[in-house]
């Protein structure tokens, strides 16, 4: 029974999951990027040229996507564990988005700004208020056990929760970076960025806290099925909490430390209001008698 259950686990870690409906949406995706960037490259071509970085992390952000949707981990994902399940989110969630969002140079973001209505959207969706409700508000609702269950059941759902899952990551990271910050009716300065951080990572935490110390199987699409990785359901929903736990610390931490330091920089050389120039001695007169 063990060698059984070793073969469907080895089967499971070898076998991808190409979804036409995951490609095509990727190729839909990169081709208005592609778009957007050649425009820019013809309106700002007497200014300068996109800089390579920015095509070459929306290609890393891409890259992500496939990854975590089209490898064995979708596949594992979707059949037999909810913490790889986790990973999954955090991987297109998370990790993705702020590499799809560095893929645009500032001359992007006016491209996309100078439309009207994407610049409604986003100074009503993607200011620093907007983004963290919705942020927290589509992740805590997706991982409820019942709202989870329909969507491991249904792939019309499925599909729905990542999606929603890459947008509000790509909208929580606007007000943060140079690129985008200033196109928000809320500029952040650099501590006031600390503090987002770390306030959106709290129900995050909240939530990790319960799956890691939960005593029952919160989600019955999976059944048993832990058992052919030698887990038992219980263990998998716990791995799953401290994959939540840890790898939303691993993204806004190092951040946060980031602008923290910016922070410390920019009060340290800031001029000061009330500094004065320092009187020479050349131009000093003695009082006359």
């Amino acid at each position: 029974m063990a060698g059984n259950y070793s073969n469907i686990a080895q089967k499971a870690w070898t076998t991808w999951s190409i979804d036409p409906s995951v490609i095509g949406g990727t190729v839909v995706f990169s081709l208005i990027y592609l778009a957007l960037v050649l425009y820019r490259q013809r309106k700002y071509a007497w200014k300068s040229s996109i800089s390579f970085w920015h095509p070459l992390s929306f290609l890393f952000g891409v890259l992500i996507v496939l990854f975590a949707l089209i490898s064995p981990i979708d596949t594992v994902a979707d059949t037999y564990l909810f913490s790889v399940h986790m990973l999954q989110h955090i991987l297109i969630g998370v990790i993705a988005p702020p590499f799809l969002l560095k893929g645009l140079d500032e001359e992007c973001v006016e491209l996309l700004m100078s439309q009207k209505y994407f610049k409604s959207f986003a100074y009503v969706v993607m200011n620093p208020i907007s983004a963290a409700l919705l942020y927290n508000t589509a992740w805590l609702t997706w991982h409820a056990p019942p709202i989870e269950d329909a969507a491991l059941y249904n792939n019309g759902i499925h599909i729905t929760e990542h999606l929603t899952l890459i947008a509000v990551g790509i909208v929580f990271f606007w007000p943060l970076f140079k690129e985008t910050e200033k196109h928000t009716f809320l500029p952040l300065s650099n501590l006031a960025k600390v503090i987002y951080l770390f306030v959106n990572m709290l129900p995050m935490t909240g939530v990790a806290l319960l799956l890691m110390m939960t005593k029952t199987p919160l989600y019955s699409f999976y059944g048993n099925r832990a058992k052919f990785f030698g887990l038992t359901p219980v263990e998998d929903v716990n791995i799953g909490g401290v994959i939540m736990f840890f790898a939303h610390k691993i993204v806004f931490v190092p951040l946060m430390i980031v602008y923290f330091y910016r922070e410390l920089i920019r009060g340290r050389f800031a001029p000061r209001d009330d500094y004065q120039e320092p009187v020479s001695s050349d131009h000093y007169q003695q009082p006359r008698v």
